[in-house]
């Protein structure tokens, strides 16, 4: 062959320039400089094409020392078209180093990258990309950029997709099989950045659906068990269940047999968007066993919530100490324990509707509840080591105290024992002082101020157990209703010693030892020896009477006298009255006061003598007297003008000696008059003037047996020797002699005249020595 040296140029106007050769034969270009020479160069403006004659290829051969290179003359120009046709890479790589690969089609034109019967695991098509020390801002080691413009309808609903992966397996592993993975993100290698985020896969807002699944598909992780849906700081992380539409029945499932099937570290909100067929009810979501659902932070819930086992509030946080508003926003169960006098005026960061327990391990801190956000009455509360608080949030800025548990009262504190309620006053009371009623006030008290006061009410608590009411005025004071509390006292009825009975002293505000008739406020449950002090004593109020002897059971509550059974006591005094539901039996004597038995004496020349009751009786009294002096009266004699207030007794005519009658006066009440013919009236005792006679009697009336119930009826004469079936009539004009007649004398039988219901006014008055009555008033019922 021929060796040409130097340049040649060819020019061959519109005509070839044709190398042939055969097999053996070869055209070489050979440069003696460096590799930046060009072997062959084509003028500007000039392409150098290398075409084929017919079915030959255009083959590029090179050794393991040589290589194509395709230098451009600048980035972003293309130096290598295809117009045309494939870039075929049968065997070996296709390496692309620096600069850009930038592939544009045409419509319908595509690009494949096929590996058939490949097994490594580095991949078909692998991007490797490692960014540069230079901070560039946002990278990304394979960018797809798809955008949708508008485009024709054909009918359908196609699918517009950025990346599809499509997996086909067919394959079947003659050991273990293997697993397949459409899109796999493995591990993050390297050491993660302190301040920054790493996600494997993150999508950005304005889509319908991030993740659309099929049916079937799960959801799992292989390593830690943990599927962690989280936000960022001004992002919230939502799992939502969308149901619309579906049926009852087909509502979400957790199921697997791990004792935690939900773990929510932040906030888990359970509700509906609107569609009832959307709610949760019990038959759809149901959480049974242990602890199936454990919320480590809030769970917001609109609508009730059952719990039909045990519930707990969580562990106790310690509130800031010697804060006046700390904060409760850290859980619900809260310990206070301040260093120094702390004052709260209200508990920050809550919400509308929470609940907080706060248990207090100080001395130094203080509820503020009369100007600040907690309402927990019009007086300042003090705590104490061992309270207990429980609060609710009723609106943005106001707390309810709902309870308050003061661990002083106690059994084992030694005070706290009474009940007590609240009570105005003008003035400052103090723990155990005596009150009594302040008539300038409603419901007012103050301090007693007089021994024996009739309007003592009781003592100031000292501690109370329980309190009612509310205080209503700026001295309000906490009076003890019952139990025990220490009560001023001082020794002006004596020493006292337990079992006492208290009452106000002349000493403002304290009390004595009680040894007259008058209210008391207290039994003394202690001994006092004292100038003044104090005494623990049991709450009793009731109007006492100093004992005679001892009748044990006998004093009530009221201070009224109460006996169940029998009752034993030397001397029985009763300073009111004395009520027996049954029978009275007297074994021995029976002593009566003077308005009950006693005698009255007419002296010679009188015919009446008063008896005068000391104290009245509430319905008339019946009047029972007998002759006491040994000697007969030539007459009539009676009881007269009986009353509440006394009576008379009377004689028909004066005598020259005295008399004297023993009398019995017993107070009915109810009191009836049993008629002959079988009917009952009211007793009505006529009372005529002292100044005149009775009427006349009417002899033989049936009414005068007994007691009289027609104003001024006489005595009867003695009636032996009336035939019993003779009518007993009354005379309408009885003629009466000019002396009484004996009282053994017999009596003439009635006549039988009509009975008439009064005397006429005309009638003849009897013949006696005293003024004769012309108008008698009788009993209209006769």
């Amino acid at each position: 062959g021929e060796q040409i040296s130097g340049a040649i140029s060819f020019f061959s106007g519109s005509s070839n320039i044709i190398f042939n050769g055969d097999a053996d034969t070869s055209v070489l270009f050979n440069s003696t400089t460096d590799a930046t020479e060009s072997d062959i160069t084509t003028t500007v403006g000039q392409d150098l094409r290398v075409s084929p004659g017919g079915v030959g290829d255009i083959v590029l051969v090179t050794d393991a020392d040589t290589q194509v290179t395709l230098p451009g003359s600048a980035d972003g120009v293309n130096n290598l078209v295809l117009t045309t046709g494939n870039l075929l890479v049968s065997d070996g790589d296709l390496t692309l180093s620096g600069g850009d690969f930038d592939v544009t089609m045409d419509a319908g034109d595509s690009v494949s990258v096929t590996n058939t019967g490949a097994t490594t695991s580095s991949g078909a098509f692998v991007i490797n990309q490692t960014t540069a020390a230079a901070n560039l801002g946002n990278s990304a080691g394979l960018g797809v950029n798809a955008t949708f413009v508008d485009y024709a309808d054909d009918g359908g609903s196609d699918n517009r997709q950025g990346i599809v992966v499509s997996v086909t397996n067919n394959a079947s592993d003659l050991g273990i099989d293997d697993n397949i993975f459409g899109v796999r993100v493995q591990n993050l290698g390297g050491v993660n950045q302190a301040d920054g985020g790493e996600y494997a896969i993150a999508t950005g807002s304005g889509w319908d659906v991030d993740w659309l699944l099929g049916n079937g598909e799960t959801i799992s992780n292989q390593t830690d068990n943990t599927i962690a849906f989280s936000g960022n700081a001004g992002n919230k992380a939502t799992l939502t269940f969308d149901l619309n539409g579906a049926s009852a029945t087909n509502v979400p499932a957790m199921s697997g047999g791990a004792s935690d099937l939900v773990t929510v570290n932040d906030s888990l909100s359970v509700g509906i968007d609107g569609d009832t067929t959307e709610n949760i009810g019990v038959s759809g979501f149901a959480i049974t066993g242990g602890d199936d659902l454990y919320v480590n932070d809030d769970v917001g819930i609109n609508g009730d919530v059952y719990i039909d086992g045990l519930f707990s509030v969580g562990n106790e946080v310690s509130l800031t100490a010697n804060s006046t508003t700390p904060s409760v926003a850290g859980g619900t169960q809260f310990l206070i324990n301040n260093s120094a006098g702390t004052v709260i005026t209200n508990f920050t960061n809550g919400q509308q509707g929470q609940m907080v327990f706060i248990r207090v391990v100080d001395n130094n801190t203080s509820l503020d509840c009369t100007a600040s956000s907690i309402q927990c009455g019009s007086t300042d509360i003090t705590l104490g080591t061992g309270d207990g608080l429980l609060l609710y949030k009723q609106d943005p800025g106001t707390w309810q105290l709902v309870s308050l548990m003061d661990n002083s009262d106690n059994h084992n504190a030694g005070n706290g024992f009474d009940y007590a309620e609240w009570f105005p006053s003008r003035e400052a009371l103090v723990p155990g002082e005596v009150v009594s009623v302040d008539s300038t006030g409603i419901e007012y008290v103050k301090a007693s101020t007089g021994a024996y006061d009739r309007t003592v009410v009781g003592v100031v608590s000292t501690q109370p157990g329980m309190t009612i009411g509310e205080p209503t005025s700026a001295h309000a004071a906490q009076i003890a209703l019952a139990g025990r509390v220490p009560v001023n006292v001082t020794d002006e009825n004596g020493p006292i010693v337990p079992g006492d009975y208290l009452t106000a002293s002349s000493t403002p505000g304290y009390a004595m030892k009680a040894t007259e008739a008058g209210p008391v406020i207290a039994i003394a449950m202690d001994a006092f020896d004292g100038d003044s002090g104090q005494v623990g004593s049991k709450i009793a109020n009731f109007w006492y009477t100093p004992p005679t002897s001892v009748a044990s059971g006998l004093q009530g509550s009221d201070g009224s006298a109460l006996a169940a059974g029998a009752l034993g006591a030397d001397t029985l005094v009763v300073s009111g009255d004395a009520v027996f539901q049954g029978s009275v039996t007297v074994e021995d004597h029976v002593n009566v006061g003077q308005d009950v038995a006693g005698r009255a004496r007419i002296i010679s020349g009188d015919t009446r003598v008063h008896v005068a009751f000391e104290n009245p009786y509430v319905s008339e009294p019946i009047v029972t007297a007998t002759l006491r002096t040994a000697t007969d009266i030539p007459g009539y004699w009676w009881v007269e003008e009986e009353s509440t207030t006394g009576f008379d007794l009377v004689l028909d005519g004066t005598l020259a000696y005295d008399v004297e009658f023993n009398w019995i006066a017993l107070g009915v009440n109810d009191g009836v008059v049993s008629v002959s013919d079988g009917s009952t009236r009211e007793i009505n005792v006529y009372v005529v003037d002292g100044s005149v006679p009775p009427p006349a009697a009417n002899v033989g009336s049936s009414d005068a047996v007994g007691g009289s119930d027609d104003a001024g009826i006489a005595p009867e004469s003695p009636t032996e020797d009336v035939p019993a079936d003779e009518p007993s009539d009354t005379l309408s004009e009885p003629d009466v002699t000019e002396e009484p007649t004996p009282v053994d004398a017999p009596v003439e039988a009635p006549v039988d005249e009509p009975v008439v219901d009064a005397p006429v006014a005309d009638e003849p008055a009897p013949t006696v020595e005293e003024p004769v009555v012309t108008e008698p008033v009788a009993d209209p019922s006769v």
